[in-house]
């Protein structure tokens, strides 16, 4: 791996300075981590390998994104606004530019590490003061505990990096005992504070995201079998956590066969779900734009009349999303995109599969396991269009890293 050097001293600082307070604006600001992503973007592109770059398909493709939906977009119902919204509001495609100029920087390893660990302490330790002094340190399934962002998107920033911190504690590369004592720390509070966050999609992501690691390595059983023994423990002495896991799976028809729920939340997403299954056959190739749906879908349920609004809409409804990536994409980008989208994450997830299988590799393990937790996220939440990207695409650098 030939390393990238910044010859330039004042640029070379510059970058550390910016590359420092993005990591730490991951969990404690949005204004930063707009300003600084977008910062780093912009410096990266002057320093990278672009001829190695351009070798590398998956780097290649999650850049290709970007234009693509700006193109896509301006074909949509939302026109020349929504792609501007693109332009301006959904730059974490490119965000695979400065982490591939990372992963060929290895002395910014360690301060990447350092200001995530120090934002990661801060927003943790936020969430845990807001228990305490908020909710007197009661648990219950009303609780749900956020920190700087709001609970679904810190949900998932927990999901992720608990489940990126088991992974490099288990990739047998930290030789120092103070290493692993401190990425063990960090784990043991992201997953305290994931329990906190009582936020079920996230939960089951972490939960999938885990097995599949743990199962990749034998080594690694005793820790999921103790992990799985102490969430027994905690769900069965605390009604909070039972009810709130029980719900998960609290799915039922009504007289007329329609799928729904008897949990508010689970029977707002599925109505909403159906409702974009009808909704996307009305503009099927480009969509409704990139977040214009609310105007279209108010105008398609008058038109389908008063009894499918009261049936379908009546119940924690939202007209600004679907409440999942899959939908979301097929709504607002089009099925051209939404092809585009999927076969090429279900690319990278198959070929990482492949090399942790074949080749033992547990770089492309963590891989496939962090896209696999997305999948689940992406089921329930439209994090597709929002900031929890930051949390999938630099990961796909990952795949360079053993080349």
């Amino acid at each position: 791996m030939r390393e990238i050097t910044i010859k330039n001293k004042y640029v070379e600082s510059f970058w550390k300075i910016v590359l420092f307070l993005f990591c730490v604006s991951v969990y404690t600001s949005k204004s930063g981590l707009s300003i600084f992503g977008v910062l780093l973007i912009l410096l990266s592109a002057f320093y990278v390998d672009w001829k190695d770059f351009g070798k590398q398909k998956f780097l290649v493709g999650a850049v290709t994104l970007y234009p693509l939906a700006i193109l896509c977009n301006l074909f949509s119902l939302g026109g020349v606004a929504s792609s501007l919204k693109v332009v301006y509001s959904w730059p974490w495609p490119l965000l695979v530019i400065p982490a591939y100029l990372v992963s060929r920087r290895p002395k910014d390893w360690r301060l990447g590490f350092v200001a995530l660990a120090l934002g990661f302490i801060i927003a943790c330790g936020k969430s845990l003061y807001t228990f305490i002094t908020v909710h007197g340190g009661v648990f219950s399934s009303a609780v749900r505990v956020d920190s700087f962002w709001d609970i679904g998107r810190w949900g998932v920033f927990l999901a992720v990096t608990t489940l990126a911190l088991f992974g490099v504690y288990g990739s047998q590369k930290l030789q120092k005992t103070y290493e692993k004592v401190v990425v063990l720390a960090l784990f043991a509070l992201g997953f305290v504070c994931l329990i906190l966050s009582n936020t079920r999609a996230p939960w089951l992501a972490f939960g999938v995201g885990f097995t599949l690691y743990c199962f990749s390595d034998r080594r690694l059983l005793k820790y999921y079998f103790g992990l799985f023994a102490l969430v027994l423990l905690l769900v069965f002495s605390n009604s909070g956590l039972r009810d709130r896991t029980s719900s998960i799976g609290s799915i039922k028809t009504d007289q007329t066969g329609q799928i729904t729920s008897g949990d508010p939340s689970n029977a707002g997403r599925l109505h909403m779900w159906k409702v974009a299954m009808d909704f996307y056959r009305e503009q099927p190739w480009f969509g409704t734009g990139f977040e214009s749906v609310e105007a279209p879908l108010r105008a398609f349920l008058d038109v389908k009349g008063s009894e499918y609004k009261e049936k379908y809409t009546k119940v924690e409804f939202s007209f600004r999303d679907q409440h999942s990536s899959y939908f979301g994409i097929l709504v607002q980008m089009g099925v051209l995109f939404f092809l585009f989208f999927w076969f090429f994450l279900a690319g990278i997830f198959f070929k990482s599969l492949r090399d942790a299988i074949r080749l033992r590799d547990k770089t492309s393990s963590l891989l496939c396991c962090i896209l696999a937790t997305h999948f689940v996220i992406f089921v329930f939440y439209s994090s597709f269009g929002s900031y929890e990207m930051i949390s999938l695409f630099p990961f796909l650098a990952l795949r360079k890293l053993n080349q």
